[in-house]
């Protein structure tokens, strides 16, 4: 049995999914009608497990093997967790929007083709959405540092 790229992002997706459910976990589920602050954590490690598993089956059941594993490129992958890293570190400091500039400038490093429209279509829309959902939707009081 070759290795695939989908049967990769399988385990990958089955392991994220587990890691995060046990950590999940430490918190009070609740029910359907009184939800508990793990229950969402709970449903989506679920979900994202889940989806590793289906990964996983559809690849091994496969007789075909599609997207082989050629090889690792490891530059872009340190750049995209140096991109994570340098956001966690930044976000309280600079606030959300600086954050999120400097996660978008940073991952561009790993691009092949990185033009100037791309980048700032993917600062736009991230920085919107993450207002949205965590200063709006939720109600978490974010620096925006602007």
């Amino acid at each position: 049995m070759r290795l695939s790229k989908d049967l990769v992002t399988g385990m990958l997706f089955f392991i994220l999914g587990a890691g995060a459910l046990t950590m999940a976990l430490q918190y009070r589920v609740g029910s359907l009608h009184a939800m508990g602050p793990g229950y969402f954590p709970v449903l989506l490690s679920c979900l994202v497990g889940a989806c590793g598993l289906v990964l996983m089956a559809r690849t091994l059941l496969s007789s075909e093997l599609r997207h082989p594993l050629e090889g690792l490129r490891l530059k872009p992958l340190a750049i995209i967790v140096t991109a994570v890293l340098a956001f966690a570190v930044a976000i309280d400091r600079l606030g959300l929007v600086a954050s999120i500039a400097l996660l978008v400038a940073i991952s561009r490093l790993a691009m092949r083709k990185a033009g100037f429209v791309e980048p700032m279509l993917i600062f736009v829309v991230l920085t919107t959405l993450a207002y949205l959902v965590f200063v709006v939707g939720l109600n978490i009081p974010l620096p925006l540092g602007i």
